[in-house]
């Protein structure tokens, strides 16, 4: 099942492509850490890279949680099953 559709905060915009222009983070790295599609992150850099900080208007209807991706550090597996018997 689909997620349902949000919108982020220019602030977030702002910060996630500076994930990937100052930090020199890949996309695909960058989106699974802030949890948004690799797609919508070459959109933003797009617009970003076009129009500066004016690309992103700021008409979110609510912001996105903050996540640190400084702070994240690689994703733990998901706990399964116990092994033991």
């Amino acid at each position: 099942m689909p997620r349902p559709r949000s919108t982020s905060a220019a602030e977030f915009k702002l910060a996630a492509v500076k994930v990937m222009t100052e930090q020199k983070r890949a996309v695909a790295e960058a989106a699974r850490r802030l949890d948004v599609g690799e797609d919508l992150l070459r959109e933003w850099r797009k617009a970003f890279l076009a129009r500066g900080a004016d690309a992103f208007p700021g008409t979110a209807t609510r912001p996105r949680p903050r996540r640190s991706f400084a702070a994240s550090g690689p994703r733990s597996p998901a706990p399964g099953p116990s092994a033991t018997c």
